[in-house]
């Protein structure tokens, strides 16, 4: 297999331009993070901050795809594709173990962006504060 030219940001304009897209199985450099312009929505994406892309995709299959920090991953992923039910790396690559774990973090992250959720909307009911005070 050759290295793969498409990466993670290429994701990003595609979840946001693709309103039907449901399925995506695509092979992917996962080793580097795009780095972006922190004001962005992929730059907040990046620093871990949940952007809308409005995708309605439920299953990803990054097949092949090379991978080196799995927490990070799942975080972008999470942060970009709240809706996965499916998240899966081909069983055969050598990646394979770093995308359980990758799925395993996935499941962990949609839950506690489930609870802020659920915390903001019972702050904003009460009238109360939703901002950090502390800086990010």
């Amino acid at each position: 297999l050759h290295p793969p030219t498409a990466t993670l940001a290429g994701l990003f304009p595609l979840a946001r331009s693709c309103e039907d897209l449901r399925h995506l199985c695509l092979y992917v450099d996962a080793k580097e993070l795009p780095q972006d312009d922190p004001s962005s929505a992929l730059g907040r994406v990046l620093r871990g901050k949940r952007v809308s892309v409005q995708s309605p995709l439920y299953y990803l299959q990054l097949e092949f795809s090379p991978i080196r920090d799995p927490v990070r991953v799942a975080a972008f992923l999470s942060g970009m594709f709240p809706d996965l039910s499916s998240l899966e790396g081909h069983a055969a690559s050598s990646f394979q173990p770093q995308w359980l774990k990758v799925k395993r973090l996935y499941r962990r992250f949609e839950k506690v962006l489930e609870q802020e959720r659920r915390w903001a909307k019972r702050c904003e009911r009460e009238g109360l504060e939703t901002r950090s005070r502390i800086p990010a």
